[in-house]
């Protein structure tokens, strides 16, 4: 997981974004995964998101041509 070009550990994931969301409040998150990504990975990326109180959430897609 990647937050700016950041990484971020998966087990850490739940901390990083609630301490994001105490120094902005106004946060907000897109995620965005490769085709290969399995779908149940982006669903505990988007719970945790949510756990953290985070409600601002987008879903980023690439144009296929």
């Amino acid at each position: 997981v990647y937050w700016n070009d950041k990484k971020v550990e998966s087990d850490k994931l739940s901390a990083f974004l609630k301490l994001e969301k105490q120094i902005r409040p106004d946060v907000a998150v897109i995620v965005r995964a490769e085709g290969k990504t399995d779908y149940a990975a982006v669903l505990r990326v988007l719970d945790e998101v949510k756990g953290a109180g985070i409600s601002k959430v987008g879903l980023a897609t690439d144009k296929k041509n």
